[in-house]
This record gives C-alpha cells, structure tokens and sequence, in this order.
C-alpha cells in the first residue's frame, strides 16, 4: 500500500499524497500549522507556496489564513459523479454500483466527504458483515473513490489507512486436476463439449472467451488459438466484448 512521504526543510513541510501530488504545511508566528488549501502538482510549487509564507512572515506581513472551506460534496453524490465518469467495463460498472448500494452508501452516502475520518472506516470495515472477498473490494472502492477526491482537492487526505485491507485472500488454495482426472472430466461430458474442457485446461482460458470462441479462431495448422470476444453476464444479461486482458489475444 502506498502511504504518504513527508519531509522536513528549513521552513515548511512537505508531504506527497499517495495520489502523487505534494501537500504543504508550516507552523506560523501563531504556533499553528497551516496547510495549503489545495493540494500541487509539482514540488516546485508547493515550495513556492511555502516561500511565500516565510516572505510575508519575514516582512511582518503576515496574516492568518482563513480555514479551509469544507466541501459540500456527499459520498453519495461524488461517488455517482465518480462512477459515471470512470472508464469501465459493463461488467465493472455494474458490479460497483452493486457494491456501492449494498456496502457503501448505506454507511457513508448521507455525509460530506470532510466527514468522513480514518476512525469511522476502521469501525465500518470491522463491522462489514459480508464474505473476506466481498470485503476486500468495498474497501478497495472506497478507497479508490476516496483518493480521487484528495487529486480533485475535495478532501485533504485519504481516511483509508488499513493495511491490507483490499486485498483478497483465498479461503483455499485451487487444486488444478491431474492429467488422469482430466481425462475422467473429458470423458464425462458430450463429445461437443470435450474440447472446451480441453482448452480450459490447457491454454487457461476463462469460460466467457471460450463460449465466444468459432471455427475461424482457430488455426489447426499453425496450432494457434484466437481469443477475440468474450462474453460476461450483467444484470442478467450476456453481453459479448473483448477479452479482458490482451494478453489473451492469442494462445
């Protein structure tokens, strides 16, 4: 997991986000810290940010900066501007939305995005009543959303800091079948299934890219085998794309 890097200077702190982007602080004549109110692209400016705090500080011009204004954002409403705007498949699309419905908006959706703090996602995440996978990517969701509104400066950082906590872990390790129970399985099925169980098995294909394979796919001669369409379910219903990794264009 990526965390934030701070470091200190003569003046000034900087600390780059873990969406790449640099946050500026410093502590003033009133022994406060006051941190920029945006976030900046490079380190250079947010070092001018800061030279320009210890100038007016040196020419005794210096005047408390307002507090930062809170966002109005809800999670409801940034995550719906969030998920339109992000480049998904339908599959993705639909199983976020599914995620966001069922574990997300019903915790957060009602609050501003200020809101929302690093001990209120520990106790939702500690509560989610849901299988380890399923929890792995709510978490993983919210803060993929989340670290976007620190890029878009809705919110100064992220308040999801669980380490580990998006990554799924197998219940069990999968055992893939010896050639003798391969054998059995291929056996086992009609004639006109065999050599999908075949492929499966020996070029790892997933099921979507097999059910669109055709006779054209396939080249016998030069043993090569085309993955160019795969078909997912959404909501109910098949839809054919592309396969989900180019990697997989051709076997």
């Amino acid at each position: 997991m990526t965390t934030a890097r701070r470091r200190r200077r003569g003046f000034g702190t900087l600390r780059q986000l873990p969406s790449r982007r640099f946050q500026a602080s410093y502590v003033g004549p009133d022994g406060r810290r006051h941190t920029a109110p945006a976030t900046f692209d490079t380190r250079g400016d947010a070092v001018g940010w800061l030279a320009r705090a210890q100038a007016d500080i040196s020419r005794d011009e210096w005047h408390r900066p307002a507090p930062p204004k809170r966002t109005t954002d809800t999670f409801a409403g940034y995550s719906a501007a969030w998920l339109a705007t992000r480049p998904l498949t339908a599959r993705t699309r639909n199983e976020y939305g599914k995620i966001l419905d069922t574990h997300l908006l019903p915790a957060f959706g009602a609050l501003p995005l200020d809101d929302i703090d690093a001990p209120m996602v520990r106790g939702w995440y500690a509560g989610l009543a849901t299988g380890p996978t399923r929890k792995a990517h709510a978490y993983a969701l919210l803060k993929t959303i989340l670290a976007t509104a620190v890029a878009d400066d809705a919110i100064p950082a992220n308040p999801c800091r669980i380490r580990g906590a998006g990554l799924a872990t197998r219940a069990r390790k999968p055992r893939p079948a010896t050639l003798a129970e391969l054998a059995v399985i291929t056996e086992a099925v009609r004639p006109r299934w065999q050599a999908m169980i075949l492929l499966a098995a020996w070029c790892g294909l997933r099921f979507g890219e097999l059910a669109e394979l055709r006779r054209a796919d396939i080249d016998l001669a030069a043993g090569v085998v085309r993955v160019r369409r795969a078909v997912i379910d959404v909501a109910g219903q098949s839809v054919i794309g592309a396969p989900k990794s180019a990697a997989g264009s051709a076997t």
